[in-house]
């Protein structure tokens, strides 16, 4: 699985730690080569993204449909109509506002932009959305993620299942790892006071 981001009209090859990881600014090129006889690509576009960067993506991948002798199964995937295909390549799927010019190290700076995820499973898949960060939010039957740059919190609704607690947890870590382990994590259980580093 190999995924690149359209930056200023640039193919640049996305990092591993950030697969399935993708941004509504932007349009992304995925290929998935499974065998000889299936290579699959697909153009992801967000809702933010410029008519720029999708007809520059849109090009990019008949190239590299030439590139395979035009031997690939090309697909189109627009946010929040992706294809259960193209969902079933990662084992997070998550889908983050802003785009090129959100800088990822920006969550050393005091002037982070705080992020609250909504996290939920479907089946042994993984999804996240962003949300708008407010209590009401918050339900008993789901888990949450807020990524305030140097710390990311946890929060697991009483009714949540053990599943999405798991993956919560994965998805933190990944978000760890993506920083360098220059994070705290602390995990905050509904109804109680205790906070677990």
């Amino acid at each position: 699985l190999i995924i690149w981001r359209i930056e200023k009209l640039k193919l640049k090859k996305w990092p591993q730690e950030s697969i399935g990881t993708f941004y509504e600014g932007d349009s992304f090129l995925v290929l998935r080569i499974k065998s000889e006889d299936e290579k699959n690509a697909h153009v992801w576009t967000g809702k933010e993204s410029s008519k720029d960067e999708i007809s520059y993506v849109s090009y990019k991948v008949l190239q590299l449909d030439q590139k395979f002798e035009n031997k690939l199964e090309i697909y189109y995937e627009s946010q929040g109509r992706e294809s259960e295909l193209f969902k079933s390549y990662f084992e997070f799927f998550t889908v983050v506002k802003g785009g090129i010019d959100s800088n990822l190290e920006q969550f050393q700076s005091k002037q982070y932009k705080a992020k609250l995820f909504h996290v939920h499973s479907i089946g042994a898949k993984l999804q996240s959305r962003e949300i708008t960060i407010n209590r009401k939010n918050l339900d008993s039957g789901d888990a949450y993620l807020l990524d305030t740059g140097l710390k990311v919190f946890i929060w697991t609704g009483k009714k949540s299942n053990s599943f999405e607690k798991f993956h919560m947890g994965c998805l933190a870590q990944k978000i760890k790892d993506m920083r360098h382990n220059k994070i705290t994590l602390i995990t905050i259980y509904e109804d109680s006071t205790d906070a677990i580093d």
